[in-house]
This record gives structure tokens, C-alpha cells and sequence, in this order.
């Protein structure tokens, strides 16, 4: 099992790829497996020894090559699930099937209130409970999910001629610095460095 921080890969994705995108984009028919031939498993057996291989070393460099074999898993594995066949729907996850209505308010309502009580209270759910069954079925906790995607969206409104405050309020953060903070701890820079990157493209 592969277990990486979800944070600093939303920081290493870009406008063309992002890294976390078969982990949080997930459809109705989405699922968790995927078969792999013989030449894709010996691919991807080679991509987890490098990794293997550069975690263990401390030598010069090391840290930086283990990145990069973790950045070239997750494109590997983003691509195989993009050309995977979708599943029918007798194959599809149970865990998941149960918090897709939980994901789908959650895209719909980046603006509003999306704590976790009031979430219970929304799916008549018991918050831990909520918080458990979402964790298992997604591997992100509510919070990484919301927080992920509500700085997938500010990325995409920062493209048009919304103020960064504005921006920042159309995704649900009420305070303009824990915004600022939030989205240059994840993307690594200031959502204003950020706008002025993209019309200068």
C-alpha cells in the first residue's frame, strides 16, 4: 500500500495535470481497481522500486528522485484509470455508492456551509459515523476532500476577472487570510501570484 500526503501533491499538480484527479473527480461508474496486463504491472512494479530504492537513500539528491518517482506513479496511475473501460454498475464500490450523494452536495455547494455538522445534519447522519464511512470509501477525511476541492475551483475562478477576495468568498472561506494561507500552503504561492501567472500566459 502507497501512502503519500494529499497536500503536497496538490501542490506539485499543474493547470494541465493534476495529480489527485482519479482520487477526488470520481463518477457514479467510479472504481477502485483496475486490471493491469503484464506489461503495465511490470511498469508500474519498476516505478514502486525506484521509489522504494530513493526513500531508503539518504545520499545527495535522494529526496528530490524520490519525488519524481512519486509524481511519475501518480501520472501512471491517473493515465490507467483514464483508459480503463468503466465498470458496469454491478462492480461498482458499496462504500462508495453510500457517501456519492455526500460528494456530490459537496461540488455543488463549495460557497456555503460544508462543516462537518452540518453535514450530519443534512444526511441525517451521525458525524463520526459520516466521517469514517467517507474516509474508507475516498481516502481523503471530509475536510482534505472539501479543502481540495474548493481550491480546485478558486483555480479555475482566479482565470476570470473575480477579485481575489471575491474568489476566495465564492468557495466558502469568509476570511479573506485563511484563504490566502490555505491556497499557497497547497498550490505554493498566493492566489494572487497565481492570477497574475495565468493572464501573463
Amino acid at each position: 500500500m502507497l501512502y503519500f500526503d494529499s497536500q503536497r501533491v496538490m501542490a506539485w499538480s499543474t493547470e494541465q495535470t493534476d495529480l489527485l484527479d482519479c482520487f477526488i473527480n470520481r463518477g457514479p461508474d467510479f472504481s477502485h481497481y483496475v486490471q493491469l496486463d503484464e506489461q503495465q504491472s511490470h511498469r508500474f512494479l519498476q516505478l514502486l522500486r525506484r521509489l522504494e530504492s530513493y526513500g531508503e537513500s539518504s545520499g545527495y539528491g535522494s529526496d528530490l528522485y524520490a519525488r519524481m518517482a512519486l509524481i511519475e506513479i501518480l501520472i501512471h496511475v491517473n493515465k490507467l484509470f483514464r483508459s480503463s473501460p468503466l465498470p458496469g454498475p454491478q462492480r461498482r464500490e458499496k462504500k462508495l455508492d453510500r457517501v456519492l450523494p455526500i460528494i456530490r452536495y459537496i461540488q455543488e455547494n463549495l460557497a456555503g456551509d460544508l462543516s462537518l455538522d452540518h453535514l450530519s445534519k443534512t444526511f441525517f447522519l451521525n458525524k463520526y459515523h459520516l466521517g469514517k464511512i467517507f474516509k474508507e470509501a475516498t481516502g481523503f477525511t471530509v475536510t482534505e476532500y472539501i479543502i481540495h476541492r474548493r481550491i480546485a475551483k478558486a483555480k479555475e475562478l482566479l482565470k476570470t476577472d473575480m477579485t481575489v477576495q471575491e474568489v476566495g468568498a465564492g468557495v466558502g472561506y469568509n476570511n479573506y487570510s485563511h484563504f490566502i494561507r490555505t491556497f499557497k500552503r497547497l498550490v505554493g504561492i498566493s492566489p494572487k501570484q497565481y492570477q497574475l501567472s495565468r493572464v501573463s500566459e
